[in-house]
């Protein structure tokens, strides 16, 4: 179960129930041990089951329970507190398995990784992860690794999440997604399957690609060095761009092969390397890059940014800083000059979006350290907002109550480590404090 769960051991003397009721308050979720399922009274139906939370006797609705109901007595499950009462011949607690649940699907973020365990497969073929709160994402049978056997039961299972339904309690998940978010930056092999065409004119704008597992890449044509591939050809090319929810990998053969230093074939024809003005020798940018922009001007949403290589950029002001700057202390930026981290570009990227704040996340791959400081708990879903990063620039990170190891008994101030459970560029950074 979830380590990272702490029920009380000692029970208040002068009430019984402010363990119970404190988890009511806080809407967190607590270990439940089922004992027995309990009958209508005719016999023909089961109406809910008895359980211990806490020390105390509590019902679980029928209506509020997501698992499969016989499988229950016996078993220690995640619930949370949602009536709680001194009322005679009442059972004084009240849980829901379907909360839990609920809070999970609301709470975790897409393009996050999700750690299980397989739980089966369904009849047409979709495997089921198992997550530590018991709730099971569904992994379609196309979001699994071409090529690969099925894990088979009980084998630890990572994916990423590409849907959520909080109504209907549904995660879709990718095994195939999640492998591809450890290629980024990483040159691997791709078979060129065929042209890439514009839908509105027809026109050539690159290469459709296939990477092992079953991957779709797409091949810019800014993105070629040197010759046009043919298609059915195997090259090398470098993973520059993973954004999983939307089912899209674009690689480049410009940086596959080529060595620090190393002229370009039009350079290397007309005698080695030639010199060029400094707006001309900047690379195409690419989304996670660390850049050196100059702040040159402010508005009311933010910062015009100066880029070498003619690309327009902007910097927003919710991406400077989650801590609040006083307008003299964003004056004060103009004119300076500040790493960045490109977090957008448009099709032709000449236009750049980036952010102040993320900084602190430029290499950083998923499940790597970090270090913050607890700032606050989240009323809402009991999350954790994590600050990350030195000096003004803070970056507030959110981790779920379940993704919670010693930041639960953490008090804001206090340091905490943590690992990045999301990619970079999503709105919603997450983390988690297991590996």
């Amino acid at each position: 179960m979830n380590e990272s769960i702490n029920p009380a051991q000692v029970v208040s003397a002068a009430d019984p129930l402010a363990d119970l009721k404190a988890a009511l308050a806080n809407r967190t979720a607590v270990e439940a041990k089922v004992t027995r399922l309990v009958a209508s009274a005719d016999k023909k139906h089961t109406v809910g089951a008895r359980c211990v939370v806490l020390g105390k006797e509590a019902f679980l609705p029928a209506s509020q329970i997501v698992a499969p109901k016989q499988s229950l007595p016996g078993k220690t499950i995640l619930v949370r507190v949602t009536e709680v009462t001194a009322a005679p011949g009442k059972t004084p607690v009240v849980v829901s398995q379907r909360a839990v649940f609920e809070d999970f699907v609301s709470g975790v973020a897409l393009g996050s990784l999700l750690a299980g365990t397989a739980g089966g497969v369904s009849d047409q073929g979709s495997l089921f992860v198992r997550t530590e709160t018991g709730f099971q994402a569904l992994v379609p049978q196309r979001e699994l690794v071409d090529g690969e056997p099925v894990p088979a039961m009980g084998e630890a299972v990572e994916a990423v999440v590409m849907t959520t339904d909080p109504a209907r309690l549904s995660v879709i998940a990718s095994i195939k997604w999640a492998r591809a978010l450890r290629l980024l930056d990483n040159v691997v092999e791709a078979t060129v399957t065929g042209p890439a065409t514009r839908k509105s004119d027809g026109r050539q704008v690159g290469f459709h690609c296939c990477i092992a597992g079953g991957l779709n890449a797409f091949l810019p044509s800014r993105e070629i060095q040197g010759k046009q591939p043919a298609a059915g050809s195997t090259i090398l090319v470098k993973v520059k761009k993973v954004v999983p929810c939307e089912h899209q990998l674009v690689v480049s053969t410009a940086d596959a092969g080529k060595k620090a230093g190393q002229p370009s074939r039009k350079d290397a024809r007309q005698g080695g390397e030639r010199k060029q003005p400094e707006q001309a020798q900047h690379d195409p940018l690419t989304v996670g890059e660390t850049v050196e922009g100059k702040l040159v001007s402010l508005d009311e949403r933010g910062f015009q940014v100066e880029i070498a290589g003619g690309v327009e950029a902007r910097l927003d002001l919710n991406e400077v800083s989650d801590e609040k700057l006083d307008d003299q202390a964003l004056a004060a930026l103009v004119g300076t000059t500040q790493k960045l981290v490109v977090i957008r570009l448009n099709d032709q990227r000449s236009q750049a979006a980036c952010s102040l704040k993320r900084l602190v996340l430029a290499g950083v791959g998923l499940r790597e350290p970090l270090t913050g400081t607890l700032v606050a708990v989240r009323a809402r879903d009991n999350a954790r907002i994590v600050a990350l990063g030195e000096g003004p620039f803070k970056l507030h990170a959110v981790m779920r109550w379940l993704d919670c190891r010693e930041a639960v008994k953490a008090r804001a101030g206090d340091q905490v480590t943590v690992f990045l459970n999301s990619v970079i560029q999503a709105p919603e950074v997450v983390l988690t404090q297991k590996r």
